[in-house]
């Protein structure tokens, strides 16, 4: 699959860590362990880790890091770092895909809407990948984005 020019795995099918021809991400899912593992956390070997990893490959390294240790990639990121490094590193753990989705739940989560987000995610796209931004949002989610967008909007925004 394409989404936003970028390659990524197909969220829609069980997951598998043969994602990428000749990639293993046996080495970095130890790297990722041993800069989580312990009291702090190594930073620096985060994103030297991550940091260079296509969508792919960073999939691979998530269903790996499942299997390996019964925990998801990003929620011991989540656990393990703090701030702003904790929404970047996030965002570089789950893809392009469901970032996104992640990123239209927080906009329209709680109290008022985060309207210029929204309007950066949405508008402005390809069709191709507003589709995929909708299937995954209900995959992922479980609600129908459509509504819970016009159920953000004003009246006047809207029409």
């Amino acid at each position: 699959m394409v989404y936003l020019g970028t390659y990524i795995a197909n969220i829609f099918i069980p997951p598998t860590d043969n994602l990428v021809p000749g990639y293993n991400p046996v080495a970095d899912v130890d790297a990722i362990r041993s800069a989580t593992k312990g009291f702090g956390t190594n930073d620096t070997m985060l994103i030297s880790t991550l940091a260079p990893l296509s969508a792919l490959q960073m999939q691979a390294v998530s269903n790996r890091f499942l299997s390996s240790f019964g925990k998801s990639l990003v929620s011991v990121l989540e656990s393990e770092t703090s701030l702003n490094f904790k929404f970047c590193i996030r965002g570089l753990a789950m893809g392009p895909l469901a970032w996104d989705v992640f990123l239209l739940r927080w906009a329209m989560k709680g109290t008022g809407t985060n309207g210029s987000a929204l309007t950066e995610l949405i508008l402005g796209r390809p069709i191709h990948d507003i589709r995929l931004l909708i299937q995954a949002y209900q995959h992922l989610e479980g609600r129908n984005l459509i509504d819970d967008v016009r159920g953000e909007l004003s009246m006047k925004t809207e029409r």
